[in-house]
């Protein structure tokens, strides 16, 4: 993945903005929770490296059956978060993390808003941001058709 090109690789396969619905699950089957025909969005059942970060990972398709948009999520296990043991400074630190590893593939955002940040490229917006109300921080990368 750059700022050119939409090829993302995950453990060593790589996928893009052209990557269909079957070939989706013809890469990753054995990996991904259940499923059915109908399903448009996928997780896997553990983490998986996404361009070297260790992620969790969805992938969810469009009505034309094309990868709509991805989110990853932060998978350090030192940084989990839960409802019995919340930690905001996890979550900071989370964020941190995802704004990093982005940055270190992407350099400087397009775009800096409070809990985001924004890379507008040719093929897709990618944020890095943190939702305050849930807690959540993810990756999202949204393609442009």
């Amino acid at each position: 993945m750059n700022r050119l090109e939409s090829r993302i690789k995950i453990d060593d396969r790589d996928i893009d903005n052209t990557t269909t619905k079957s070939e989706f699950i013809s890469l990753f089957q054995n990996e991904l929770r259940k499923y059915n025909d109908k399903s448009k969005i996928f997780r896997f059942k553990s983490p998986l490296k996404i361009e070297g970060f260790n992620s969790w990972i969805m992938v969810v398709f469009n009505n034309i059956e094309k990868i709509d948009f991805i989110q990853i999520n932060d998978a350090n296990p030192e940084l989990i978060n839960s409802y019995e043991n919340w930690s905001n400074y996890k979550a900071k630190l989370i964020k941190e993390s995802q704004d990093n590893f982005i940055k270190s593939i992407l350099g400087k955002p397009d775009n800096i808003r409070p809990g985001a940040i924004e890379f507008l490229l040719n093929w897709a917006n990618i944020t890095s941001y943190e939702d305050p109300r849930s807690g959540d921080s993810a990756i999202s990368i949204r393609f442009i058709y």
